[in-house]
């Protein structure tokens, strides 16, 4: 039950980022956004880092350092990606499509050998089905900032 609610609540958080985005992206231009966002982000990553000792040291720390220096590329791409398509589109079509990005992260997963319950590919394919109903949705707008909207998925996903 804690996994569903925190769930519910982390979908509320991104639905907020989503929607204050979107004028931001559309008022100041999405780099300046996603610059602002790294900024602010920074301050209570430097505080968590502090507290957590500094740098870990050997030789599995810098690999596993490569790996989120990679994923934190990978997000902000993303990041800027969406904010893009926010710009451009409907965020009632756009926002949809970028939250795909389960099915790369399990599309990712999959192909690294991990097993997948069947559970998850339903949800995957339910996930699918909205999409696409949200971005046919008649009246919805156009279809400007979709492919912005996949490469966010794309991106989020594998930074997953």
């Amino acid at each position: 039950m804690t996994t569903i609610a925190l769930g519910l609540g982390a979908a509320a958080c991104f639905a907020a980022s989503d929607l204050t985005a979107v004028r931001a992206a559309r008022t100041i231009g999405p780099l300046l956004a996603l610059v602002l966002v790294v900024a602010l982000g920074a301050i209570p990553a430097a505080v968590a880092f502090a507290a957590l000792g500094g740098v870990p040291t050997g030789a599995e720390a810098r690999v596993a350092a490569v790996w989120a220096i990679l994923a934190g590329v990978a997000y902000y791409g993303g990041q800027l990606a969406l904010y893009k398509g926010l710009r451009d589109g409907n965020v009632a079509v756009v926002a949809p499509i970028a939250t795909l990005e389960g099915m790369v992260a399990l599309a990712i997963a999959t192909g690294l050998g991990e097993r997948v319950a069947m559970l998850a590919l339903g949800g995957i394919a339910i996930a699918v089905v909205g999409a696409v109903l949200t971005a046919l949705e008649p009246g919805g707008g156009s279809a400007r900032g979709v492919g912005w909207g996949l490469a966010s998925a794309v991106l989020f996903g594998g930074a997953s």
